[in-house]
């Protein structure tokens, strides 16, 4: 008897070894959950995850799930916002545009993404226009899949057919498109109209800076209004004269999508948008342009040359993450945004790669070596080192950026579609930002 307690008293010690060691070493689960617009980048990196997965797992004691989910542009922003402003912390990575990383970072909601930084990664190949707009206090909070500038389209069998050259200047574009009106069947240009992020305002604020306007009197609050200056209403006036006397009916409220679409279909002969727009108009199927486009820098105003500059980056979610789970999600995002992965994109997407050597390289010469892409590559990369037109600060600097955007943005539409004057919209934008800011 005493025997067989002995025995059974062994077999249970041996079990809670065998528990609590199993315990000890059970294999950890992270879940990470990705917010996103459905972009061929975004869309990439999802189908290739596994690769990822696979390789993760296999050199760390990990179970990893990753969920993508995507939404609208402008859903996304707001969800983004929402999701780490209330702390809720759904999503462990982000989409994030230049124009929210400052908000984003002032408030504590991103973990710097260059605290992750190998030699390997090779971050200082960035471009720097890049690496600016997705930084705040001179650290990086996201890390670029995709990224523009803004140049001048122009179609150069329009212009061979009048004889005249794409314009070099702001003055002599308004006399071309103009021109163009009134003796071809189509408009001399398209621009956005619409307000919003990422719209009418990013647009407008080439022409501000052009013509020596810029937002705010300084960076401090109460912010002090600059844009409503006589510069100001000297570029918002070419503006408004530009879209509304020689643009396409519906130019006025114009989304990027509807501007891009209609000079796709030939309705106007110029316009002045993203890099990455122009690519599609050059190699997607629905163009009928194709073959008959080519690229100038944006024309001078008074004060120099003033593209815009803009990038979607991955970040990380402050309150998403933590201890491992924020170790897996860098890890990630390293992965996705890496240089063997940008130049995979570039090779099978087209997907502009964010860093100098890249984008100088051999291969991207091959890969843009189409005659149909024109002047786009070697116009781009001009685009993107214009020193005089490095990112306005106020978007690196003033986390209420986009709120003040988007205030701006409603004035713009209002006098574009002629329901109130220049100086009544921008003094209308002016006050609100005096009250609200």
């Amino acid at each position: 008897m005493l025997f067989k307690k002995s025995a059974f008293v062994l077999v249970f010690i041996a079990s809670l070894v065998l528990i609590v060691g199993g315990a000890a070493v059970a294999q950890e689960k992270v879940e990470l959950n990705i917010l996103a617009l459905k972009m061929d980048s975004t869309q990439y990196i999802d189908e290739r995850t596994n690769e990822w997965i696979e390789q993760y797992e296999k050199n760390h004691d990990v179970e990893v799930e990753v969920n993508w989910e995507f939404l609208a542009e402008e859903d996304a922003r707001a969800h983004a916002v929402e999701d780490m402003a209330t702390g809720t912390g759904y999503y462990q990575i982000a989409q994030v545009g230049t124009q929210h990383i400052t908000l984003m970072a002032a408030n504590d909601w991103l973990v710097p993404v260059e605290d992750y930084f190998t030699e390997d990664y090779q971050a200082d190949e960035f471009v720097e226009a890049v690496e600016t707009g997705a930084s705040y206090e001179g650290k990086m909070y996201g890390v670029p899949i995709y990224h523009e500038a803004t140049h001048l389209f122009y179609r150069h069998d329009v212009f061979e057919e009048l004889g005249i050259e794409p314009p070099e200047t702001l003055a002599e574009m308004k006399e071309k498109a103009k021109m163009i009106t009134e003796e071809t069947d189509m408009a001399g240009v398209v621009l956005r109209g619409r307000r919003g992020a990422g719209l009418n305002h990013v647009s407008w604020k080439q022409f501000l800076h052009a013509y020596g306007g810029e937002w705010l009197k300084d960076f401090e609050k109460p912010y002090e209004p600059a844009f409503n200056s006589e510069e100001g209403k000297k570029a918002t006036q070419w503006y408004t004269d530009m879209i509304r006397n020689y643009a396409p009916e519906g130019s006025q409220t114009a989304h990027w999508r509807e501007a891009q679409a209609m000079f796709m279909s030939g309705e106007a002969a110029m316009m002045i948008d993203a890099t990455s727009i122009s690519r599609r108009v050059l190699t997607d199927d629905s163009s009928q342009v194709k073959g008959n486009v080519s690229f100038k820098l944006i024309p001078k105003g008074p004060e120099g040359r003033y593209p815009w500059y803009f990038s979607w980056n991955l970040g990380i979610s402050k309150p998403g993450t933590e201890g491992l789970t924020r170790e897996v999600a860098a890890d990630y995002v390293m992965w996705a945004t890496s240089p063997e992965m940008k130049i995979d994109m570039m090779e099978e997407l087209g997907v502009l790669p964010a860093r100098e050597t890249t984008l100088n390289s051999d291969k991207a010469e091959e890969v843009y070596g189409d005659p149909n892409m024109s002047n786009w590559l070697s116009n781009t990369i001009k685009s993107l080192n214009i020193e005089e037109a490095a990112e306005n600060p106020v978007i690196a600097k003033v986390p209420e950026w986009p709120a003040i955007g988007d205030t701006i943005g409603i004035q713009l539409e209002e006098i574009f579609t002629g329901s109130k004057t220049v100086e009544e919209g921008l003094s209308d934008a002016a006050k609100s930002i005096e009250q609200d800011f």
